[in-house]
């Protein structure tokens, strides 16, 4: 006996290195078929890993597809799977009260002789914030019994659920995001935005003109005045460098320079 709980033992905790490769062929023999849920379609590992986890809990590939979920990274089961791994344990689960705004179950281990009582009502669905949610305001029976079941499981007989402690409604209800991959929105030009119509009768500013400076000739008696061409018919003649002040005003007259001798002489 301890032999065979031993080698059980073992399978569940490294056992699948031996049927990984058979696993990972089915995984992608399926992937893209009808049995597998629209959130797993196409996704070979992430069917693989459904099939890993319920087997961990005596589940077979199919019935792990449609009832083992991932949400936020944390697998779980349904609350249906979850009523089934404990009566196939041989433990007892009896409803004693199911209404849209209460449910009252109560259950025992395999041989024990007392019973836990769970309950689970639209008041403490009220307290939780989950009353908003989709599912309660559709399905609030059936959302008092899964939140019911799972605690009456957890509390009775958390062995049978092989580490998978809450129902995929509970995780849902903790506003986790499942393994449903929603489409982008495409993304288009921004258009930009128009500039601001003028207020009628608002004064309108000016434009601002950046004016370049311009540099004004130099005047008599300053550096580079030599340079400037002369007005007149002296405009495009280079004044010339170094003359006197006779020559200078012969100059600006229009007169010939060499004809003026230093001292006014001509």
């Amino acid at each position: 006996m301890n032999e065979i709980a031993t080698r059980e033992s073992r399978d569940i905790v490294d056992g699948w290195v031996h049927v990984a490769t058979d696993i990972l062929k089915l995984a992608k023999t399926i992937a893209d078929t009808q049995f597998v849920p629209k959130q797993l379609r196409g996704n070979a590992p992430a069917v693989a890993a459904a099939i890993f986890a319920g087997r961990e809990v005596g589940v077979g590939p199919m019935t792990s597809l449609q009832h083992i979920h991932v949400i936020d990274g944390r697998p779980s089961m349904s609350s249906e799977l979850m009523r089934s791994r404990l009566l196939a344990a041989g433990h007892e689960i009896v409803y004693e009260e199911l209404t849209s705004t209460r449910c009252r179950v109560k259950g025992r281990r395999k041989g024990a002789q007392s019973w836990t009582t769970v309950e689970w009502s639209a008041d403490d669905a009220r307290k939780a914030n989950l009353l908003g949610k989709d599912n309660w305001r559709k399905y609030p029976g059936d959302m008092l019994v899964a939140r019911a079941t799972g605690k009456l499981a957890r509390l009775i007989a958390p062995d049978a659920l092989g580490g998978i402690s809450y129902t995929s409604e509970e995780l849902s209800d903790e506003g986790g995001e499942g393994t449903v991959v929603e489409a982008q929105p495409k993304r288009t030009a921004r258009r930009k935005s128009a500039a601001p119509k003028e207020t009628e009768g608002a004064p309108v500013e000016a434009p601002v003109v950046e004016v370049a400076a311009v540099e004004a000739p130099p005047l008599p008696g300053e550096d580079g005045y030599s340079d400037v061409v002369a007005e007149g018919h002296h405009e495009h003649v280079e004044r010339p460098l170094q003359l006197t002040p006779e020559q200078d005003a012969a100059w600006l007259a229009g007169q010939p320079v060499d004809s003026v001798a230093p001292g006014g002489a001509s």
